[in-house]
């Protein structure tokens, strides 16, 4: 019985594996169709996001992003990052933010006194903070919830409390009591700005939307 129900097993094994790899080959025809298709779809995409009509192209982002296709979305995001039409960048950053994340902060320390800023103090303090690099480079990851027409801003995924708040080019941030500074969206598609800890010296840090 037992050598039966091991021959039995040795089939079913043989017979998994045999079909298993036939079930992910694709000819040759088949994927330069495939590559074909989603080149000429992804072509249409950037062509409706480069049109000249800038009501067309901040229509089609709106549309591309809205479509229910993450790879729509994404190149429209991305699109908009790096253009260099102003609303594009603010309907772009905009998605972003909806998303909800998470955004890692990177706040460089080489040479940042700490008795001046209070800034390893306050990463520390943060779920999700870590020192890293010897120290050199601290970091946080911060959730958005999406933008609150109320409060005029994207609050904290898990509080209603203002995480970032757009003025103008401009957006603020702030962890609600301690913690204030600004960023703006630049050239490289990273946000890069200045902030507080309790009123002591200031200190940058860089946002990567784009890794």
């Amino acid at each position: 019985m037992k050598t039966t129900l091991s021959l039995v097993c040795v089939f079913a094994s043989a017979l998994m594996l045999s079909v298993v790899p036939a079930l992910g080959q694709f000819s040759l025809d088949e994927i330069e169709a495939s590559v074909g298709k989603l080149s000429d779809e992804m072509g249409r995409v950037d062509a409706l996001l480069g049109d000249t009509d800038p009501n067309k192209r901040l229509a089609a982002m709106d549309m591309l992003i809205k479509s229910g296709n993450a790879d729509y979305a994404t190149r429209a995001r991305e699109v908009g990052l790096f253009s260099s039409d102003k609303q594009m960048q603010r309907r772009a950053l905009a998605a972003v933010f909806d998303a909800g994340g998470p955004f890692r902060f990177d706040i460089p320390l080489t040479g940042v006194a700490e008795d001046a800023t209070r800034i390893r103090a306050y990463i520390k303090n943060w779920n999700t903070g870590v020192l890293r690099d010897n120290e050199s480079v601290g970091q946080f990851l911060l959730y958005t919830a999406p933008f609150d027409e109320g409060k005029q801003c994207w609050t904290y995924k898990t509080s209603s409390s203002c995480a970032v708040t757009p003025t103008g080019e401009q957006y603020v941030f702030t962890d609600g009591s301690s913690f204030v500074g600004s960023f703006k969206l630049m050239p490289d598609a990273t946000l890069a700005g200045e902030g507080s800890y309790r009123g002591n010296k200031t200190v940058s840090f860089v946002v990567n939307l784009v890794e």
